[in-house]
């Protein structure tokens, strides 16, 4: 458990958030969401004992049984990621490292032997035998396939790096896990896989994540950023914002009602305080004012820290009606192939989403049709008056600058005149002081909100999107979805956030080795034609809808369906460890390209009967619930 304890934390005059009393409870699991800049992640550094806050008191467990991502990237380039997740827990690593030492000498007498004994027994106690393919499992989930596991730390890419680092974490079994937007670096897969095991995680979970979706699925609590302070809140963030309504709800009714009241105690004492006879009544009304005045002013007093872009892309012009056409497109680098024969046209007014896993070359794509890369065979076409606007992933390499925000917008837009840029700012919460400040101190959210500036700005008619969401946090992801559907124009985007992605495709293309798929309509369709979720665990097809029998049964066939209510359950569990199992196998490398055909169909033909076979169990749990719950 970890207690805080009249928490403040202050930089300079500024109040990130005081008077924090909160309980983190083991087997809970807690979303910290706030807009970007709240403080969320130094509150995440206090709890970690990285930063120091102003007063108050945290107690945690210690630092041995407290999970959180390594900040030094650098600290394993020497070992291999499976030994790099194995050290997460230090001392089976080194019973290991103690036990080759032994097995090395040229000497080996009854000493050694007897050391040898001891040192395979604490293994044994330590669940040693079994580590190493547990830690294969967790790079296997998290997307680092299993001929990467004997690489060493620094032959992996950033982003498989924190890979490892965050299976480190996994691996070693805290007592309080504390992460901080641990799914920016994961495809859509390895969330999906991130949150089941997140799910059936028993120690206390902090997480911080902008995936609506993904803290949905992964919160019993939520703990906000707001108002200078931090309140936590019982269910998921759906739950939160229906109560955070419901207070908003309360909290105007309340100020109404305490607006009529003073207004009716003013009358009184204008019409009464000149009177002799009635002036002890109008000092009585004119404290209850004050009492009033003062409750109105605890209830409003303290402004939010949220604050929504108002965006909106609006096109100089019109495309033609095919405003992209990709023939054949390839693209290697060495040896490793990401794009094959890929080709598939665009319709003017669609939002076309690139789906796939990562490597796959979703980025690849975006980065050849806006001519920062070019490809090794086939081409693209602009159809006619096409003017595209680009958002890339890596926003640190493309807001850069020695001057000011208003200086890079004015070096990215030059013909345009400063006060269409200024709108353009301040639409993008750069007003005032704000447009002054320097690119160099920017956040990763004040960088995308400046690139999302300068796309408003060059009005384009296709734009393009290369995970967005990644670095704005979940307001500025409502505006930008809102300013998307307004949009007129064709969009293609690449994102891993399935909230941001099923509200707004019209079309999907997935990438696959060798392949691209088109699926007509939105993401929803796309589920039921192909019958897997590539951002959810859960199966998402339609349900259909179950007629449940609602009359009183015998007492024996009560107890027949009772039976039938605790095996439905069973069977159910069962599935979806081997929906599990066969999905691992699946996104194993080579599956698709290496693996024989007939063998790829029968693994294929494996999971989509037993998709078929857990809807059909779901479907018979909800009626025999149905039955139980009318007969209790």
């Amino acid at each position: 458990m970890i207690t805080v304890t009249d928490l403040d934390m202050r930089f300079g005059t500024r109040v990130l958030f005081k008077n924090v009393n909160l309980q983190i409870m083991p087997g809970q699991r807690y979303g910290l969401i706030g807009a970007n800049g709240s403080g969320k992640s130094t509150f995440l550094k206090i709890l970690m004992d990285t930063e120091v806050q102003t007063s108050g008191t945290v107690q945690r467990p210690s630092k041995s049984k407290l999970g959180c991502l390594s900040q030094d990237h650098f600290k394993y380039d020497d070992k291999t990621a499976l030994e790099t997740v194995i050290m997460g827990r230090p001392e089976l690593y080194e019973a290991f490292r103690s036990m080759d030492a032994l097995l090395a000498k040229e000497d080996f007498g009854d000493a050694e032997g007897e050391e040898l004994g001891h040192l395979e027994s604490r293994i044994s106690e330590l669940d040693g035998y079994s580590a190493e393919a547990d830690a294969s499992q967790l790079l296997e989930g998290l997307g680092l396939e299993q001929n990467r596991h004997q690489l060493k730390m620094r032959e992996l890419s950033g982003g498989f790096k924190l890979r490892v680092l965050l299976a480190q974490v996994l691996f070693s079994e805290p007592e309080a896990l504390l992460l901080d937007e641990p799914t920016n670096h994961l495809d859509i897969y390895s969330i999906r896989w991130l949150e089941l095991y997140l799910q059936k995680y028993r120690g206390a979970l902090v997480v911080i994540s902008h995936d609506r979706d993904f803290i949905n699925g992964v919160s019993t609590h939520i703990l906000d950023v707001d108002f200078g302070t931090i309140r936590a809140y019982k269910g998921n963030y759906d739950h939160y914002l229906r109560q955070v309504e419901e207070e908003k709800a309360h909290r105007e009714a309340s100020i109404a009602k305490s607006e009529k009241r003073k207004g009716d105690l003013q009358d009184f004492v204008d019409r009464f305080k000149a009177k002799a006879s009635k002036a002890k009544q109008a000092q009585s009304k004119m404290r209850m004012i004050e009492k009033l005045d003062d409750d109105l002013s605890d209830t409003i007093l303290q402004p939010s820290s949220r604050r929504m872009p108002s965006l909106t892309f609006k096109p100089e012009l019109s495309s033609g009606i095919t405003p992209l056409k990709i023939e054949a497109m390839s693209k290697a680098f060495g040896e490793k192939k990401v794009l094959e024969s890929v080709s598939f046209d665009v319709d003017r007014g669609e939002c076309l989403a690139l789906l796939g896993a990562n490597g796959i070359g979703k980025s690849t794509l975006l980065k050849i049709i806006t001519n920062h890369l070019v490809c090794d065979s086939g081409r693209f076409e602009w159809g006619h008056q096409v003017k595209p606007s680009y958002f890339p992933q890596d926003i640190e390499a493309e807001v850069k600058s020695d001057g000011n925000v208003l200086d890079w917008i004015h070096e990215q837009c030059p013909t345009k005149p400063d006060g269409e840029l200024r709108k353009a700012l301040a639409r993008c919460l750069f007003s005032g002081d704000d447009s002054s400040k320097k690119v160099e101190t920017l956040s990763g959210g004040e960088r995308a909100r400046l690139i999302l500036a300068r796309m408003i700005v060059e009005a384009g008619n296709v734009l393009i999107f290369d995970e967005p969401t990644n670095h704005l946090d979940l307001e500025a992801i409502e505006a930008l979805c809102s300013a998307i559907e307004d949009f007129p124009g064709t969009v293609i985007l690449v994102s891993h956030n399935r909230w941001f992605v099923s509200r707004l495709a019209t079309r999907v293309v997935e990438l696959k080795p060798g392949a691209a798929v088109v699926y007509e309509g939105g993401y929803e369709q796309m589920l039921e034609r192909s019958g897997q979720d590539h951002l959810k665990r859960d199966v998402n097809l339609k349900k259909k809808s179950v007629q449940v029998k609602t009359e009183k049964l015998d007492p024996q066939v009560l107890k027949q369906e009772r039976l039938k209510f605790v095996q439905i359950e069973k069977d159910i569990a069962k599935i979806e460890q081997k929906l599990e199992k066969i999905n691992l196998e699946m996104l194993k490398e080579g599956f698709y390209d290496t693996l024989d055909s007939s063998l790829r169909e029968a693994v294929i033909n494996s999971y989509e009967a037993a998709q078929t076979e857990l809807q059909w169990a779901n479907s018979e749990w909800e009626r025999l619930a149905g039955i139980l719950e009318a007969n209790p």
